[in-house]
């Protein structure tokens, strides 16, 4: 049975209604910024020193994901976990196990795009001005190319002056145009 542990935050956020903005992956840290829903100003910054697995994904795969029993200590609207015997964490490798035993499965969780992260080193959250990292932002569900040493952001620019050209959301697939733009661009 996969048993939900909230963790504290000391902004709590109303997780249904906020969504990632930004993750940035640079050797094992891990570092992601989500929007505060009341609070166009700033974000919640999720950092982890040791981010040895991630798995982004939407809400809804997240919520229909088969478990062999039902989730215990789930809380309405809550944000962060630390997650036992989810598919995600039983998934992984017994030598990955028995590598990392300090390991442990955290879980943000949004109305939109969720992350999983398996670290070995708990999260670290806090408060930062929104775009004061030189990311973009907006709801876009549709991931861009990742090249090695670059980071992927949703949406657009706060900025006017930033001069990054952006392109549309385009599924492969069917080449539909999805409502926000979506960039990718080089790590300083």
């Amino acid at each position: 049975m996969p048993k939900y542990t909230p963790i504290a935050l000391k902004q709590p956020i109303r997780s249904s209604v906020s969504n990632l903005l930004d993750l940035r992956l640079r050797n094992e840290t891990m570092d992601a910024d989500f929007a505060i829903p009341g609070d166009a100003a700033n974000s919640l910054h999720v950092h982890f020193d040791r981010a040895l697995i991630i798995r982004v994904l939407d809400e809804m795969p997240l919520c229909t994901e088969h478990e062999e029993t039902p989730n215990q200590g789930l809380v309405p609207d809550h944000f962060a976990y630390m997650v036992e015997g989810a598919s995600f964490w039983l998934s992984q490798s017994r030598a990955f196990k028995m590598n990392y035993p300090e390991a442990r499965h955290y879980r943000l969780i949004t109305g939109w795009t969720c992350v999983d992260v398996i670290s070995d080193r708990e999260p670290e959250f806090s408060t930062v001005p929104r775009g004061s990292r030189g990311y973009l932002y907006s709801s876009c569900n549709s991931l861009s190319t990742l090249d090695p040493g670059h980071n992927f952001s949703y949406g657009i620019f706060e900025s006017a002056s930033s001069g990054v050209p952006l392109s549309s959301c385009r599924s492969a697939t069917d080449s539909s145009t999805y409502n926000n733009p979506v960039s990718t661009s080089p790590l300083p």
